[in-house]
């Protein structure tokens, strides 16, 4: 063997047993997720770019309904009840189209060997809707109970069940078990993992900045419009692409395991998120019979707006 074809060999070893010895010790650097998202994101741009524009239409236009002058126009124009009205539909649509755009997002990416056509994307994410605003709920009524139980256990579950969405695309759990999976894979990496999370927010605040000086000479109201819809346009694919790769590194990490999850454990997950339900509204009935005057101020605040 010549001695370029040597070097290239151990070169090569090299690397592999670097690899095993991070997956043997933890998680890859923010640093590298940084890197290699940008890699992911430029390579498949167009397509990330196309999906992202389709949920870029309702995010303008209840961002432009929500300005004050746009609002109070329709409502002189056409009354109360039809803005109401307009608003709920707005609202709706954004549901529908963003929660669409960020399944197509995340199937684009697990076929992104494939090349696929942003339409191919929405065709099979129109499919897992129920499933991923099911897990939505779920976890966001567990996360809120978990706050309302001393903040801190909700803190957690947000690590614990980040990456439930990705099983979803990805494994095809549905449910609780996509939250009780996703569990499974941070679990002992609790800490490294809300350090890649950190380092995500600090790329993503580098990356406002520049946004927001470039449109802070428009009119108040429209150029935080504009940072908003500009950030996301661009930035929110980033930041899947770069999840997507710590889901996939502690998938690596935690290597093949049977997943079965206890029926008690669910049990206890669904009564915490019966309470992120039902203690909101105890607490605010209690906050109306404690102090009836402040809330009827806030109530008319509320419906004055």
């Amino acid at each position: 063997m010549e001695p370029k074809q040597t070097e290239i060999v151990k070169k090569h070893e090299e690397e592999k047993k670097e690899i095993k010895h991070s997956l043997r010790n933890g998680l890859r650097n923010g640093a590298d997720f940084i890197d290699e998202s940008f890699g992911v994101y430029k390579k498949h741009y167009k397509t990330f770019l196309s999906i992202s524009a389709v949920s870029l239409v309702p995010s303008i236009l209840v961002s432009v309904f929500s300005e004050e002058s746009v609002y109070t126009a329709v409502t002189k124009t056409f009354g109360l009840y039809a803005s109401i009205f307009c608003g709920a539909v707005m609202g709706i649509l954004f549901i529908i189209i963003s929660s669409w755009s960020q399944i197509a997002l995340l199937y684009s990416l697990k076929e992104q060997d494939k090349e696929l056509d942003p339409s191919q994307a929405f065709a099979f994410a129109w499919h897992k809707l129920i499933s991923y605003w099911w897990i939505a709920c779920l976890t966001g009524f567990i996360i809120l109970g978990g706050l309302m139980l001393f903040f801190i256990p909700g803190a957690i579950f947000a690590i614990w069940f980040s990456f439930a969405y990705y099983l979803l695309i990805m494994e095809d759990e549905k449910g609780m078990n996509a939250l009780l999976k996703s569990r499974e894979y941070v679990k002992g990496h609790g800490w490294a993992v809300l350090w890649r999370f950190i380092v995500l927010y600090f790329f993503n605040l580098l990356f406002a900045i520049p946004v927001g000086i470039l449109f802070g000479g428009f009119p108040a109201p429209w150029s935080s419009m504009l940072t908003q819809n500009v950030f996301s346009f661009f930035v929110v694919p980033f930041n899947i692409v770069y999840l997507f790769l710590v889901y996939r590194n502690l998938k690596e990490v935690k290597g093949e395991f049977v997943f079965a999850p206890h029926k008690k454990t669910k049990r206890v997950f669904l009564v915490i998120a019966t309470v992120g339900i039902i203690l909101p509204f105890v607490l605010i009935g209690l906050f109306a019979l404690l102090f009836p005057l402040q809330a009827s101020r806030i109530f008319l605040m509320m419906t004055s707006m």
